[in-house]
């Protein structure tokens, strides 16, 4: 159990070499914006499965979003995309 450390850093580079040859491979066949936005795609149900067990855990530093937020976030996005309200 001492070095358990040491099995997922492993595991995690395996995955991460894995992805990386994915995404080059997919890049090959789409553009770099299209491979990158499949990779967020894929990688969003991963994200909300970790949010959601943090979020079972009561961890108390994760609280639900405010519309303040919401309004910060989807401003944030309209800017990145160069798209008016």
């Amino acid at each position: 159990m001492e070095h358990l450390w040491v099995v997922i850093v492993l595991i995690a580079t395996a995955l991460q070499t894995a992805r990386n040859a994915g995404q080059k491979r997919l890049a090959e066949k789409l553009s770099a914006a299209s491979a990158t936005w499949v990779r967020f795609v894929f990688g969003l149900p991963i994200a909300a499965i970790y949010c959601l067990a943090l979020w079972n855990a009561h961890a108390p530093h994760i609280v639900p979003w405010s519309q303040n937020d919401h309004t910060f976030a989807s401003e944030t996005l309209l800017l990145a995309f160069g798209r008016n309200r």
